[in-house]
C-alpha cells in the first residue's frame, strides 16, 4: 500500500461524507457491500412509488379470458402494482437492458410482496404477462416473441420478449 492510499482512507472513514471513496457514505459510515451481488436492505414502495404511472393515462386494459380473475381481490391488487411507477420503470429498465430477456422478473418482488402467492399461480402469471404486453404497447414498445426461457432465478419459467 503506497502511503497516500491509508492517508485517503483515514480521510474518508473520518472526514468528508461527500468523499466517496470507495463506496458510498452513508449517516452511518461507508457502506461497504458483504458480498457481490447481495442487497443491504430491501426497497420498500412509498406512496409515490405506488402511485400510478403518468405515462399510461387512457390505458384501459383487455382482460380477455382473464376478466373474472381481474375481478378478484388478487386481480385488483396485480394490476394496481404492475401500473405503478416503480414497476413501469422495471419494466422499461429491463428491457432496456436486456432486451432478449422477458421483463416478467423486474417486477416480481413488487408482486410478492403485495399480493403474494396468489400472483404465481399459473393463470395469475398468464394474466401478468397479458397485461405486460399491453403497458408495453401502450408505452410505444413492441411485441417480439413469446415462449422465451427467463434464465434468472424466478417463479416465471418462459416470457414474451419486447422492444423499445
Amino acid at each position: 500500500m503506497r502511503p497516500l492510499d491509508g492517508m485517503l482512507r483515514a480521510s474518508y472513514v473520518t472526514d468528508s461524507p461527500n468523499s466517496g471513496w470507495p463506496y458510498p457514505y452513508s449517516a452511518d459510515g461507508p457502506a461497504i457491500p458483504q458480498r457481490k451481488g447481495s442487497i443491504m436492505k430491501k426497497y420498500a414502495l412509498d406512496s409515490v412509488s405506488r402511485q400510478r404511472d403518468p405515462n399510461l393515462r387512457g390505458l384501459t386494459f383487455d382482460h380477455g379470458s382473464f376478466t373474472s380473475l381481474a375481478a378478484t381481490e388478487a386481480g385488483q391488487a396485480i394490476e394496481s402494482i404492475l401500473v405503478s411507477r416503480a414497476a413501469v420503470a422495471a419494466l422499461v429498465g429491463a428491457i432496456s437492458a436486456a432486451p432478449s430477456r422477458p421483463p416478467q422478473p423486474a417486477v416480481e418482488q413488487f408482486l410478492a410482496d403485495e399480493v403474494g402467492d396468489a400472483a404465481f399461480e399459473k393463470e395469475a402469471k398468464k394474466m401478468i404477462g397479458r397485461m405486460i404486453r399491453q403497458i408495453v404497447e401502450h408505452l410505444g414498445g413492441r411485441w417480439v416473441r413469446r415462449g422465451v426461457p427467463v434464465t434468472v432465478k424466478s417463479r416465471f419459467s418462459k416470457g414474451s420478449i419486447y422492444a423499445f
